[in-house]
């Protein structure tokens, strides 16, 4: 519902992606294409990153995942929380 409330608001894409990414088995979740469309509304935003990195991994595409990772490292280098995903996936930390 936070969603439909506010469609641009990280906090709500975030809690969609990590829903998506929780449930990533059940197909009857509109799920398809949250990634897109969510870094469409908020890709300048950490944690939408890292929350749409996290349902590409869990659905099995780890070079996207990664190389979404990697461009929010270039929009945003050294931010902390893409600190901490990239080394979570074993990414380097070093500033671009």
């Amino acid at each position: 519902e936070a969603l439909w409330r506010s469609p641009g608001e990280p906090r709500a894409l975030e809690g969609l992606l990590r829903t998506c990414r929780d449930y990533v088995e059940r197909s009857e979740l509109p799920c398809g294409a949250v990634v897109p469309d969510a870094l469409r509304r908020a890709g300048d935003h950490p944690k939408v990153i890292v929350a749409a990195s996290e349902l590409l991994r869990a659905r099995g595409q780890e070079e996207e995942a990664d190389a979404l990772l990697d461009e929010g490292w270039r929009l945003l280098p050294g931010d902390r929380v893409l600190r901490r995903a990239r080394r979570q996936a074993g990414r380097s930390v070093e500033l671009p």
